[in-house]
C-alpha cells in the first residue's frame, strides 16, 4: 500500500519516481502516476478482509486484537478530524483551471473553493462516522455480545451503503434514462447523415463547426 501511495506521488516524489523513471522497464509507460491508485483501492479492501478473517478465529488473543483496534480506530480517527477541523485552513484548494474557469465561464472561484472545502469535511466526517461503526461492530463481537454471523451481516450492509453511497455521484437514478429519449435528444444533421451514409468506416471526424475542446 505504502509502495503505490509513493508510486502515486508522480514528481511529488521526484527523487523515488525519478529513479523508477529512469531505470524501470517499462515504467515510463505509463500515463500518468494516478493510475496505480486502482491497485491502492484493491489492496486496503483485501487486508481488511485478511484481518477479518483472523477475528473469526477461535483463538484469538482478546487483550491484543483490542489493543490493536483502539490504536488503528485511533489513528483514523485522528486522520479524520485532521481533515475536518484542521484541513480547510491548511490546504489553499487552488485549481490550475481556476482562472481560466473564472474568465471563461465567469465562476466564482471564492464559491468554488468553498465547495471543494466543503466537499473535504463532508468526506471526512462521513469517514469518521463509518470508521466508529465498523470499530464498534468489532468491539461487540470481540466482547461477545453480537455473534459471527450478526457481525458479519452488519459489515456487509455498512459496505454496501458505502460503496452505494459514492456509486451514486457518479451514477444518478437520472443518469438511467430510455433509449429512445437518447436519441431523441441528438438529431442528426446533414452532414452526419452524409458521414453515416459513406460504407467506409476507418476513419475519424473531427468536427470544426464546435468548440472541440468543450
Amino acid at each position: 500500500v505504502l509502495l503505490t501511495v509513493m508510486l502515486s506521488l508522480g514528481k511529488n516524489l521526484e527523487w523515488f519516481n525519478s529513479f523508477l523513471f529512469d531505470y524501470f522497464p517499462l515504467f515510463n509507460k505509463f500515463r500518468t502516476p494516478n493510475s496505480v491508485l486502482s491497485v491502492t483501492a484493491f489492496l486496503v479492501p483485501f487486508l481488511g478482509i485478511l484481518g477479518i478473517n483472523e477475528l473469526l478465529k477461535d483463538d484469538i488473543n482478546k487483550k491484543k486484537v483490542l489493543s490493536a483496534l483502539y490504536i488503528s480506530a485511533g489513528i483514523l480517527g485522528a486522520i479524520c478530524l485532521f481533515f475536518i477541523f484542521m484541513g480547510p485552513s491548511m490546504f489553499d484548494f487552488s485549481g490550475l483551471n481556476d482562472n481560466f474557469y473564472e474568465t471563461q465561464y465567469g465562476i466564482n472561484i471564492a464559491a468554488l473553493i468553498a465547495d471543494r472545502k466543503a466537499f473535504m469535511t463532508g468526506d471526512a466526517t462521513r469517514s469518521l462516522i463509518f470508521v466508529l461503526l465498523s470499530g464498534g461492530l468489532i468491539w461487540a463481537f470481540i466482547q461477545k455480545y453480537i455473534n459471527k454471523n450478526v457481525f458479519l451481516i452488519a459489515l456487509a450492509l455498512i459496505t454496501v451503503f458505502d460503496l452505494w453511497q459514492v456509486g451514486r455521484r457518479y451514477l444518478t437514478p437520472d443518469d438511467f434514462v430510455s433509449k429512445s429519449n437518447v436519441t431523441n435528444a441528438f438529431q442528426a444533421r446533414p452532414v452526419d447523415q452524409q458521414i453515416m451514409a459513406d460504407p467506409d468506416p476507418n476513419y475519424r471526424v473531427h468536427d470544426l463547426t464546435i468548440d472541440v475542446w468543450n
